[in-house]
């Protein structure tokens, strides 16, 4: 059990650590800064280190701090004998499971840019190490296993055509999970590695763009380390969500319990990410928002507010990316793995998705318009919309999660200490509600 230091409160224990993700933050900003001039700058080899150096600390923690493996998920004592007509089922079920999905970045051609270009090269490039660890982990764990008749067996019942004995449910349940981590994984891989591009080979990228006529010298360079904090931490932000779609393991408990069973509450999160948001949500709703001056350009005029709206806006990256980090290897969207209570969880139930609302309004500043009130008015109806999505996002979460007791209790826990409670207390909708929860309710 957890225990919030500005209440006393217990709160249900997380199966994740702030602190032991920390440390893998610490060792990759370690491996970056160290590692760059021997490898002579080359991005790939560096962030392929530096992400595999991360997971090593991460799991280490897993291992031997949090001891996530003795979470009754893998019996570690049983000495059952090996089901091998069970175990050849899964092996076959998992290779065609691979071979589908590297047929699929095949097929679809993923965009051509030289982001997803390095994806490719490193998933190809580890397309053998994952085949290997893949069929070693259900050839050593599969006897362990608690619950070893999972959607892997169902799946491959069905390959061998066993369909009587195939769990239609349990496959359909295992294919979206499928589907979510090859659909995320490749975008965010291919962010981490952008950024790391834009980070040491082009930084000119991410030069705040002033004239130069109203801020001295030691304010542009204090600046400058505001944009390489903030590219650092949205490199971190994208790196544990990389990560978190690949570390899906009963044997560290951070395996899918189950994903989203709404259609809505897939269509409302897949719409926040490429391609569906740059291609039809910024063209249809957002254009003028995201093309408005950001806020530094606003406020070069003013040096004191220039320096206090940075420090503001840099804090709300760090909350977004302190939010993701939390998460560690169990980070995904639409899923649940094990409840987080940790780090910013302890405060407020979607801290991820209320620090990326402040970051977007003082970075673009939807008070101020360049045609003047209507401008401003336009600019303020497409952050309220924005907010509209991120709290449907949020409800259909809660709706998800209300059938596992520990986040029901967490959830009525933040009704009464959440630093929101004043809010929601003058908009009561914002208060969990299970009853509503388990209708699907949204408001």
């Amino acid at each position: 059990m957890a225990i919030d230091p500005t209440t006393k409160t217990i709160l249900p224990q997380s199966r994740s650590s702030f602190v032991v993700n920390f440390c893998g933050v610490i060792v990759l900003l370690l491996c970056l800064v160290f590692l760059k001039d021997p490898l002579q700058g080359n991005i790939v080899q560096l962030g392929f280190v530096s992400i595999c150096a991360m997971i090593f600390t991460v799991l280490c923690g897993e291992i031997f701090y949090l001891k996530s493996w003795q979470r009754q998920r893998v019996s570690w004592t049983k000495d059952g004998k090996r089901n091998w007509g069970r175990i050849l089922t899964k092996l076959l079920a998992l290779n065609v499971t691979l071979i589908l999905v590297l047929t699929t970045y095949l097929v679809l051609h993923l965009p051509h840019s030289q982001t997803y270009e390095t994806f490719m090269l490193v998933f190809f490039s580890s397309f053998p190490i994952v085949l290997l660890v893949g069929n070693l982990y259900i050839l050593l764990l599969d006897h362990r296993l608690g619950s070893p008749e999972d959607g892997l067996m169902h799946f491959g019942n069905f390959l061998i055509g066993r369909w009587k004995e195939a769990n239609n449910q349990k496959i359909i349940d295992y294919g979206k999970s499928v589907i979510l981590r090859t659909y995320f994984v490749a975008p965010m891989t291919a962010y981490f590695f952008a950024g790391l591009y834009e980070l040491f080979m082009d930084p000119s990228l991410y030069t705040i763009k002033t004239s130069g006529h109203y801020l001295d010298t030691s304010v542009v360079q204090l600046m400058g380390l505001w944009v390489y904090g903030f590219c650092f931490m949205a490199l971190i932000d994208v790196s544990f969500a990389a990560i978190g779609y690949m570390m899906c393991f009963k044997a560290l408990d951070s395996d899918v319990r189950s994903t989203d069973p709404t259609i809505f509450g897939w269509l409302i999160c897949l719409c926040c990410y490429t391609p569906i948001f740059e291609m039809l949500m910024i063209p249809m709703i957002f254009q003028y928002f995201f093309n408005t001056p950001l806020w530094y350009t606003w406020f070069e005029q003013y040096p004191t507010i220039f320096m206090v709206w940075g420090g503001i806006s840099i804090l709300a990256i760090a909350m977004e990316c302190s939010a993701t980090m939390t998460f560690g290897i169990r980070f995904s969207n639409l899923t649940y793995r094990g409840l987080v209570s940790t780090g910013l969880f302890r405060y407020t139930k979607h801290p991820q998705y209320v620090s990326k609302m402040f970051n977007r309004f003082f970075m673009y500043v939807p008070i101020l318009s360049l045609t003047g009130w209507g401008g401003m008015v336009l600019s303020l109806l497409c952050f309220f919309v924005l907010i509209v999505i991120y709290y449907l996002r949020a409800r259909t979460e809660e709706n998800h999660l209300s059938r596992y007791p520990e986040y029901v209790e967490y959830a009525h826990i933040m009704n009464q200490y959440s630093v929101f409670r004043g809010v929601a207390k003058i908009l009561p909708f914002l208060r969990y509600d299970h009853e509503k929860a388990m209708a699907g309710k949204l408001f």
